[in-house]
């Protein structure tokens, strides 16, 4: 580009310099393009606080639900224990009225607690749910010795986590009993259930990525809703932690971003304090409800990258527009409507993107909707219209609504809504459905009437996005299945192993007794496999285990038969139907078999190849005579084969049930 300064001379005859016509032109595109540049930030700031309050307020209101439900729950228990303690005659001197039987149903009457037991001034059990309990010394728990240590029988004492008897991690509530002269006498204490509120945690979760926990004053974690076994019982109480931080402030909920101490991910974290005003608690509880930095804004760093490749893109084609249009002057106003034209795709192509910023930065909520029984009009959020993906509408129906459920799921929720409409029965029903755009969600439909002088005059609920919660359960299931199949498989050969064995012998033995039909067992043992082993190494050994039980699978291919590692270097074959006569003929058939495979066995006294003896036997199965009598006969023809020369088959006589 060729830029050439002008000067001009006035009146004096100096000479006044002036801006060339195209630098004017570059330093119009320069502020146009400063002024994109800082209209997109100002978008995507707008943006990122905008996801960010979003995601605080949701997590301020799930960290609100465990906590209220934390807080009836400890009220709860305080008020049970409380009665337990008043039962004893505790301080008057009256006989206890408390037996094992009605501890029993005051703990199963509170979902949140595994069992109420009391002891003596010692630390003994005195009485509990489960008589198992009885006379155990429990004077080392510190649920025992802080009462004692510090006693205020108006405290609810909360224990440090422990390891509970059963294996559980879990704390215990504790209220000091007195004697008739005001002094400690043993306390009643009831263990807090992880599983319930493991339960109330993950009702909560609304990404694969959140966590909830449930917090010890002290900073270690005692429930987590995912199960993260490499959490429970760490600790989040150390020094400058955001926990430690939390509890500094001194106030009753703290949102905060930053490095975690239990996993060193980065998450935004609020923490809420369960210490009811009304209620006497030595330490308090935490709920700590969070989610990853990076999957809260990953949506937005995908606008910001967009945003960013347009602007380039906007650049690059400005500044080559502006170049060529000072090259062509001759076609000044060709080249001014095309510029315009630029100019407009440029805008179209911002606000599109500012549009597209907009729409993903908002998150999946919770839609509300009523139903109105004077006119069967329905109202909805904006929030249910994202969810079935449908055009903004001032009112719906019924009909409308129910409509885009699966015929498979859409009776249980129309049976639901009858029931609440007929008694006013309450309903939380989870429905396919396929959304107004062709996509198929999973939807927890809840809902309550609203009952005025004893007529339903009002439907109200909920709508909440649950497929993740679908798909991962479907996907738990089917990694179950995969577990269920290597427990009974041999890592080493892919055929059954001993446990696979014993449960297919048993349902055998019953099916053959029932229908009366004999059933066959092979008890196969590589000859001196020690001495291949130490010519060959046991990699070699393992490639020969392998290959022999291939063979074996090779010949019992009927529906029913088994093959089985039975332990190290010996197999069995169960044969469904099989008599002793073709129950021996599959023997030979298996040891001609292993004869054409040539393998070689260089230190064998009985051949130059990998050979085996073969124990048979069968029988007609009875219900006097146990299954392992089969096992039993035919490990006895093995011996014999292995005595009488060893690459050989022998069969021994199943003894009578008489006999047996």
């Amino acid at each position: 580009m060729n830029i050439t300064l002008t000067t001009e001379t006035n009146a004096c005859g100096s000479k006044a310099s002036r801006i060339p016509q195209e630098w004017r032109a570059w330093i119009t595109l320069a502020t146009a393009l400063a002024l994109v540049l800082g209209l997109g930030v100002l978008l995507l700031w707008r943006g990122y606080q905008r996801v960010t309050e979003e995601q605080r307020n949701r997590l301020e209101t799930q960290a609100l639900v465990v906590a209220e439900n934390m807080d009836r729950q400890l009220h709860s228990i305080d008020n049970a224990l409380r009665a337990v303690r008043s039962d004893l005659g505790a301080g008057t001197g009256q006989p206890s009225a408390v037996t094992s039987r009605q501890l029993k149903t005051l703990g199963e009457a509170m979902p949140g607690s595994r069992g109420i037991l009391t002891t003596d001034a010692k630390g003994v059990v005195s009485i509990a749910e489960r008589s198992v309990l009885h006379g155990i010394n429990f004077s080392y728990r510190e649920y025992f010795t802080a009462p004692r240590d510090r006693t205020d029988f108006g405290m609810l004492y909360i224990s440090s986590p422990f390891v509970t008897r059963e294996g559980n991690y879990s704390i215990n509530l504790t209220k000091a009993v007195p004697d008739a002269q005001g002094r400690f006498n043993g306390v009643v204490t009831s263990n807090l259930d992880p599983s319930y509120f493991e339960i109330l945690a993950r009702s909560v979760l609304y990404a694969p990525d959140m966590r909830v926990s449930l917090v010890h004053g002290s900073g270690k974690i005692f429930i987590d809703a995912r199960h993260a076994v490499e959490l429970i019982g760490s600790d989040i109480g150390t020094w400058g932690s955001l926990f430690s931080q939390h509890v500094a402030s001194e106030r009753d909920e703290s949102v905060m971003q930053g490095k975690e101490s239990a996993d060193n991910t980065s998450r935004m974290v609020v923490y809420r304090t369960i210490l009811p005003a009304d209620l006497s608690m030595d330490t308090p509880l935490v709920v700590a409800v969070s989610r990853e930095v990076n999957a809260i804004y990953a949506v937005w760093w995908k606008d910001l990258a967009t945003y960013a490749l347009l602007f380039i893109v906007l650049c690059v084609g400005s500044g080559a527009w502006l170049r060529l249009s000072q090259l062509r002057k001759a076609a000044a106003r060709r080249d001014q409507r095309e510029k315009k034209a630029l100019q407009d795709s440029a805008t179209a192509k911002l606000m599109a993107a500012a549009a597209l910023q907009r729409r993903t930065g908002k998150l999946a909520k919770v839609g509300g909707w009523q139903l109105e029984m004077a006119n069967m009009e329905m109202t909805w959020t904006q929030e249910m219209f994202e969810i079935y993906e449908l055009p903004n509408a001032t009112s719906l129906s019924l009909e409308q609504a129910l409509s885009p459920y699966t015929e498979e799921t859409r009776p249980a929720l129309e049976t639901a809504i009858r029931k609440a409409m007929a008694f006013g029965t309450p309903w939380s029903v989870e429905a396919c459905m396929v959304t107004g755009k062709g996509r198929k969600l999973w939807v927890r439909s809840q809902g309550e009437a609203v009952v005025q002088a004893g007529k339903v005059v009002r439907l109200a609920g909920a709508s909440q996005d649950v497929t993740e919660r679908v798909q991962y359960a479907a996907k738990l299931a089917t990694a179950n299945k995969k577990l269920e199949l290597l427990a009974v498989t041999d890592s080493l050969t892919g055929v059954g192993n001993r446990r696979c064995f014993d449960q297919q012998l048993e349902t055998e033995w019953s099916r053959c007794q029932r229908r009366n039909i004999p059933l066959g067992l092979l008890m196969l043992d590589i000859d001196h496999f020690k001495l291949y082993n130490d010519r060959y190494g046991h990699p070699r050994g393992d490639e020969a285990l392998s290959h022999v039980a291939s063979i074996l699978s090779e010949c019992a291919q009927r529906s029913g038969e088994l093959v089985a590692r039975y332990g190290g270097e010996e197999f069995v074959v169960l044969l469904p139907g099989s008599d002793l006569a073709n129950t021996r003929k599959m023997a030979q058939d298996i040891l001609a078999e292993l004869a054409r495979a040539h393998l070689p066995h260089g230190t064998s006294p009985t051949s130059q190849y990998v050979t085996a003896s073969i124990g048979v036997a069968s029988t007609t199965p009875e219900a006097s005579v146990d299954a392992l009598l089969l096992v039993q006969t035919a490990d006895i023809a093995l011996y014999a084969a292995k005595t009488r020369g060893r690459n050989r088959v022998e069969d021994a006589q199943f003894p009578a049930a008489s006999d047996a």
